[in-house]
């Protein structure tokens, strides 16, 4: 290479020496070519540096998949120990979700502080504008409550179902808020992951009671408490790529975490007396139902006669997957969007639905799956593909487009050739 390179300069000082009328100058030497060399290929790299930013970013932001595998397995893991918890804990669900949010603000402002000391973490970071993920936060809070509420008239069979109206709130949401259009491609790629959880849990044999106008009342507060975490998880979105455009790199995760759960702690607490009745237990009764809780966690019921088989293994090992998997959905939501974040967590329903036909402890026989299961899983992954296929389609014709530029437009400096 280096032979060839200079063979190049002593052709172009010939034709210098042609255009100037024959007059003689000096023949580049080996080490000047070698000097031009390392200007050229350092003038490469800062142009690719400037163009993508960061170069770790720009690769995870090519290539989420690695992040949809982890979002989809510890989706599968997150529902599975969770109904290995509640076996400990069934009298004390909301024991385990404001345990839960305390842990989570800990757990967070932790990392946040170890991330910072160690540099991940900026100053500039830190100085984000706090309002709008003190408003997720609140959504999340007022969702929880309203979900709570409407869940409670609800047939179980269904939630997993009427979930899946998220991605309608967040293609309104996304659409008025930050005037994103989604191509017909995409829409239908939506429809069919509907379509397609409908179809796996059997819709048809749950909806029967749905009719009644009690069931239906219930059902409106449920879907109008979708919209509460489809707002909250926009918000985390618009704050990411508000973020990235100003400061040309992405945002720790860890900033937004911790921030969002502490507003969403404050806003539980602010719910509280109405979280609670919604459970069953009484403003006064709190203090007393907190300690039973916290005995049956850690595998103490037994000196209030209560069962505590599995804890706190169980609990535990809950809370680790559900942390891991709020960290790796935000991670997604960072590199893409929240509409396709969605999209993933609904093809997890199939996966789980498998999963609890294998024997696992604490849990009862698992039973066959229906007729029209493995129908709807293919509807849904269909759909998954159509969704992705206009993103796919974007980057094959930025990949062409880049390289034939490449091709016109040496990046070196005048004199050597590419």
């Amino acid at each position: 290479t280096l032979l060839k390179a200079h063979q190049t300069c002593k052709k172009a000082a010939r034709n210098t020496r042609k255009a100037a009328g024959g007059r003689m100058g000096p023949t580049p030497t080996v080490h000047a070519v070698r000097k031009r060399m390392h200007e050229a290929t350092k003038h490469r790299l800062t142009a690719a540096a400037t163009s993508t930013g960061n170069g770790r970013n720009g690769s995870e932001r090519s290539a989420p998949w690695l992040s949809i595998v982890a979002v989809m397995g510890f989706s599968v893991l997150n529902r599975v120990t969770y109904k290995m918890a509640l076996v400990p804990l069934a009298n004390h669900i909301f024991f385990l979700a404001q345990f839960m949010t305390v842990s989570y603000v800990f757990i967070y402002s932790t990392t946040l502080y170890v991330r910072y000391k160690r540099g991940y973490v900026t100053q500039e970071m830190l100085d984000v504008p706090k309002k709008t993920l003190v408003l997720a936060g609140m959504f999340e809070a007022v969702g929880l409550t309203l979900g709570l509420l409407g869940a409670s008239g609800l047939p179980g069979a269904v939630l997993p179902v009427f979930s899946q109206l998220i991605l309608i709130w967040q293609l309104i949401l996304s659409y008025t808020l930050l005037g994103r259009r989604y191509p017909f491609s995409q829409l239908l790629g939506i429809a069919m992951v509907a379509v397609g959880v409908a179809t796996t849990t059997n819709l048809g044999s749950s909806t029967a009671t749905l009719t009644v106008p009690a069931c239906a009342r219930y059902l409106c507060i449920y879907i109008l408490s979708l919209g509460c975490p489809a707002m909250s998880i926009l918000l985390k979105e618009k704050v990411f790529s508000d973020y990235r455009r100003k400061m040309g790199r992405d945002l720790d995760i860890f900033v937004v975490n911790t921030f969002g759960s502490f507003s969403q702690g404050v806003s539980v607490l602010l719910f509280l007396p109405v979280i609670s009745r919604l459970q069953g237990v009484m403003l006064k009764d709190i203090p007393s139902y907190m300690i039973e809780g916290l005995f049956c966690f850690f595998g103490q019921g037994n000196r209030h006669g209560l069962d505590s088989t599995g804890a706190p293994l169980f609990p535990l090992l809950y809370i680790a997957m559900n942390l891991c998997f709020n960290v790796s959905v935000l991670r997604l939501v960072r590199l893409t969007s929240s509409v396709l974040s969605s999209m993933v967590m609904a093809t997890t329903v199939p996966l789980t639905i498998l999963a609890f036909m294998f024997h696992l402890p604490l849990l009862p026989k698992p039973q066959p799956v229906g007729p029209f299961f493995w129908p709807g899983v293919w509807i849904l992954l269909a759909g998954l593909a159509v969704y992705n296929l206009h993103d796919a389609s974007l980057a094959g014709i930025r990949s062409l487009r880049k390289i034939s530029g490449t091709r016109s437009s040496p990046h070196g400096p005048p004199g050597l050739e590419q």
